[in-house]
């Protein structure tokens, strides 16, 4: 029923039963596959991957995250697959040598997402720095080792950014936020969570200062997640939904400094505002 349909975009996620077999099956009958959401298929392994690649030539989309496979299956993608426009792969094993293949085979990128691929480092940010020229979207959650440094080069290289997820990223400073300020005017998702730290000499990594260069530069913010960034600042939440005609959603669990006459702003600026 499926094999005549052109441009099939076909979603799985969750379903654990289906297996390489059933995958395998379903590319060689249905070759037209543009996008495929296997996410949280945990039974799907580097057999199914190696059979999608060779049998669905115009592949534009895949999400792997939560899969069991290797950087084998990413090495795999950046062969055979340059059509590629968003990779999903989420807590999977991968590796910078195969992140730096995929971006260097893979110019059309859009949306590039390494969320706990905790063996990313610098290698894979500078990967990112100098590819995939359309990327909109970088979402690098909890890539411990990704420093302030590759985090500030994959900024500048990308312009066109709308969506960067830092979320659990140690790294992320004034520095990094300066960066954004000055190269992403079109960003809409800033996703900072469990970002807050001190460093070695009892200073605070990010401040109201790198916030309100955010808050100040870029207009078009829709969502963005503070959570738990204690010191951020009614001052700094008042500019938000002064300055923010788009203003969506914010998450503020865990910002003890602001007060409900900053929250009320946002709610009567029909912000939806989440705490706990």
């Amino acid at each position: 029923m499926l094999a005549g349909l052109p441009n099939l975009e076909i979603n799985l996620e969750s379903y654990n039963k289906v297996t390489d077999e059933g995958i395998i099956s379903l590319v060689e009958n249905c070759p037209q596959i543009t996008k495929l959401n296997l996410k949280s298929c945990t039974k799907i392994s580097d057999q199914a991957i190696s059979s999608i690649v060779q049998n669905c030539p115009n592949l534009e989309e895949i999400d792997l995250s939560w899969c069991d496979i290797s950087e084998k299956s990413v090495f795999s993608l950046a062969n055979h697959c340059p059509n590629l426009k968003k990779v999903g792969l989420r807590s999977c094993y991968v590796t910078d040598r195969s992140i730096e293949a995929l971006i260097s085979s893979c110019a059309q990128l859009l949306s590039v997402s390494l969320q706990w691929c905790k063996s990313a480092t610098d290698v894979t940010a500078n990967a990112i720095a100098g590819g995939c020229p359309q990327l909109e979207n970088i979402d690098i959650r909890g890539c411990e080792k990704i420093t302030g440094q590759g985090m500030i080069r994959m900024i500048e290289s990308h312009p066109k950014l709308q969506s960067i997820h830092f979320k659990r990223c140690d790294a992320v400073a004034d520095q990094v936020l300066m960066a954004v300020s000055r190269n992403c005017p079109n960003i809409r998702i800033l996703n900072l969570r469990g970002c807050y730290r001190s460093n070695e000499n009892g200073q605070d990594n990010i401040t109201n200062t790198g916030i309100l260069q955010i808050i100040n530069s870029c207009p078009l913010i829709e969502q963005i997640d503070f959570a738990w960034h204690s010191y951020l600042s009614d001052e700094a939440v008042i500019a938000m939904a002064h300055n923010w005609q788009g203003f969506k959603s914010a998450d503020l669990s865990g910002c003890l400094n602001i007060t409900d006459k900053s929250i009320n702003m946002l709610k009567e600026n029909e912000v939806i505002v989440r705490q706990y």
